[in-house]
């Protein structure tokens, strides 16, 4: 139990640690555009994911229908290329620490969007937490700002518009996966039973946020 508690924490840590190479990639390729960094980055995220899949290809696509197929193209739209084209501006514009704690306030906002749901934290209880997330923001924004005088302050805030861009497409990406976002694929054998479950997902998808909870491989089954 104690190994396997272990081994779980190590691979959140290398989970974090991984996703923190988002930041750095934009400043490390200036030769590349915010465009051209999404389009690589999902690309090869694409076709592993291609390869992995095509020993079930003809079982999962078997199952998907024309509204399934819709709601993955917006849900990667919104989850990947959207999210980390703002991501890649905000960075280069506003730096990488104001981006990766603005970002980083995904769980705030899925906090905020399933309190209303039953059984979950009291938005009140969450005010003291929220107040300081709050505060936290508007210091390093405008530290961020501040610090660059002249014309300069424009690009900052341009792109730190661009980070809350960002946040707000994983926001979206985050609930609309976890509430089915019109993918009825997923569990369609036990519709009810999914349908119970997505507003806990909801409430969940703060803590995991880099969860992908598209599991095509257990819709297949």
């Amino acid at each position: 139990m104690e190994r396997s508690i272990a081994t779980g924490i190590a691979c959140g840590v290398a989970a974090g640690a991984l996703w923190g190479m988002v930041f750095l990639a934009p400043t490390l390729t200036p030769g590349f555009t915010a465009l051209q960094l999404s389009a690589g980055r999902y690309s090869a995220y694409g076709v592993l994911a291609l390869l992995l899949m095509l020993p079930r290809w003809r079982r999962v696509t078997g199952r998907l229908t024309r509204n399934d197929w819709i709601a993955l193209a917006w849900l990667g739209l919104a989850g990947n290329i959207i999210y980390y084209i703002f991501l890649a501006y905000a960075v280069r514009l506003a730096g990488a620490a104001p981006t990766s704690f603005i970002v980083g306030l995904l769980p705030v906002v899925i906090t905020i969007i399933g309190s209303r749901e039953q059984g979950a934290v009291r938005l009140g209880a969450l005010l003291p937490s929220l107040a300081l997330a709050i505060i936290g923001v508007g210091l390093i924004a405008a530290s961020a700002i501040h610090g660059d005088a002249g014309a300069g302050w424009r690009l900052q805030a341009i792109g730190l518009a661009c980070a809350f861009g960002s946040l707000a497409s994983w926001a979206v990406f985050a609930v609309g996966n976890a509430l089915g976002a019109g993918g009825q694929f997923l569990h369609r054998a036990d519709q009810p039973a999914r349908q119970a479950g997505g507003h806990r997902i909801v409430r969940r998808a703060g803590a995991d946020q880099a969860e992908r909870l598209f599991d095509l491989e257990h819709a297949a089954e």
